[in-house]
């Protein structure tokens, strides 16, 4: 392999290559033995054509761009070790310059690499103090959560709609007299406050008797969330069917048996605030460390490739569609439910991926030059607490980790002690 140009444009090395005809001849003949197996050429079993009246039948073209692939599979890997490149996707633009009988072969191709991180400011810098001391008001807001979870609700006959109410209602709504067949139904429910429809929606119900029947008109903004009815005025009829009304429990010594393995008030209030203070000082970290990264972040430069944001677009997708599914529901159903597109969808989030992908070049370039990097011991701790969380051995889950599971383990844990370094070598301020 010969390299006879190379010129760099941003992020993207274009390389223009000379490979020997001896190798490339001998990548024909690697390509001829694989393309012929599947051949058919009539008066020939399939799988043993002659070369001549393969190439007569397909075209020598066929042959060659298998070959040129199957050169750049063999000196890729040489290429990137002998100019030290950090590529980020395969090469592109493959492109045959000069390609002649006993002559070398000419092609360019281009390789992605990852982008320079103009490093800026990033120890000795001040960041806000979050609060991190937990109120009376939060544990109240708590312990009242936590009851209402628990929370049941009784058919009532004599009582109207309220604020917490539970009702099961009839309902027809149309836009200039034609039915909306996905809100007209003759049984359907909601929770008061839920806002399910709309806000407005529910303000309607409240102060309805069982088998009454109410009309209303809303009128729906331009940017409202089901397509259906965005910007449109909508006609309601709806009659309550059934009402019931929510008993929140008591936190009694019973009731905290029966939720917990806590045996009185007073234990089991203690227990919640400690885990409400470990919380609350987890969330004042994390809000800090946020701030001190994005100061960082701004304050260093990197010209990051479409493909690195459109990869963790994907990533943050894949996490959305795990947590709908979480609920029952999927990306797919919540696309069609909400009337978005995946496409809407992406450019949504399309700043928090590239502020994501530039955190990630940012804390790597940090990590290199301070030499941070995670320990053998703090990987099998790592390993430790996963099989743990399975509930397995340890043997188990490190026999079954991928080279890409364990290039994770290391990434997350270097990347968790070079925000700890950053963290220790901040000034915050009250």
């Amino acid at each position: 392999m010969k390299i006879v140009k190379e010129k760099k444009e941003k992020n993207i090395i274009t390389f223009e290559i000379e490979e020997d005809y001896q190798k490339v001849s001998e990548a024909m003949n690697s390509a001829f033995k694989e393309l012929v197996k599947q051949s058919k050429v009539p008066g020939f079993r399939q799988g043993k054509v002659p070369r001549n009246i393969f190439e007569k039948h397909y075209g020598t073209g066929m042959l060659l761009e298998k070959a040129v692939s199957n050169v750049v599979n063999n000196i890729y890997p040489v290429l990137v070790e002998q100019k030290k490149l950090e590529p980020i996707d395969y090469p592109t633009d493959l492109n045959i310059i000069k390609a002649e009988e006993n002559q070398p072969l000419v092609f360019s191709l281009s390789v992605i690499v990852k982008p320079e991180v103009k490093l800026g400011k990033y120890k000795g810098l001040k960041i806000q103090k979050v609060d991190d001391e937990l109120s009376d008001s939060e544990i109240k807001k708590q312990i009242d959560s936590i009851l209402d979870k628990y929370a049941e609700y009784g058919i009532v006959t004599d009582e109207q709609v309220k604020t917490d109410s539970i009702v099961n209602y009839s309902i027809k709504a149309s836009v200039g007299g034609e039915l909306i067949s996905e809100w007209t139904k003759e049984s359907s429910g909601t929770k008061i406050g839920s806002n399910m429809i709309s806000e407005e929606f529910d303000e309607n119900l409240v102060g309805m008797s069982i088998n009454e029947m109410k009309s209303f008109t809303i009128d729906f903004p331009e940017d409202y969330q089901f397509t259906i009815a965005a910007g449109k005025e909508v006609d309601f009829e709806v009659t309550i069917k059934e009402i019931k009304e929510k008993k929140v429990p008591e936190l009694t010594s019973e009731f905290v048996k029966k939720i917990s393995d806590k045996e009185t008030v007073e234990s089991y209030k203690e227990d919640l605030i400690s885990n409400l203070k470990e919380n609350k000082k987890k969330e004042a970290e994390e809000k800090m460390r946020k701030e001190l990264l994005e100061n960082i972040v701004s304050d260093s430069p990197v010209d990051v490739p479409d493909i690195l944001i459109q990869r963790e677009i994907n990533n943050i997708l894949k996490r959305v569609d795990m947590s709908l599914r979480g609920s029952g529901l999927s990306l797919e159903n919540y696309v069609k439910f909400t009337g978005k597109s995946l496409d809407s969808m992406k450019a949504e989030y399309r700043d928090s991926a590239l502020f994501n992908v530039k955190s990630d070049l940012v804390l790597e370039v940090i990590a290199k030059t301070e030499k941070i990097e995670s320990t053998e011991e703090e990987i099998n701790k790592e390993i430790e607490k996963i099989a743990n969380s399975y509930k397995t051995d340890v043997a188990i889950v490190k026999k079954n980790l991928s080279d890409n599971e364990l290039d994770y383990i290391k990434h997350y844990l270097t990347y968790e002690k070079t925000i700890k370094f950053l963290m220790d070598n901040a000034k915050i301020v009250k």
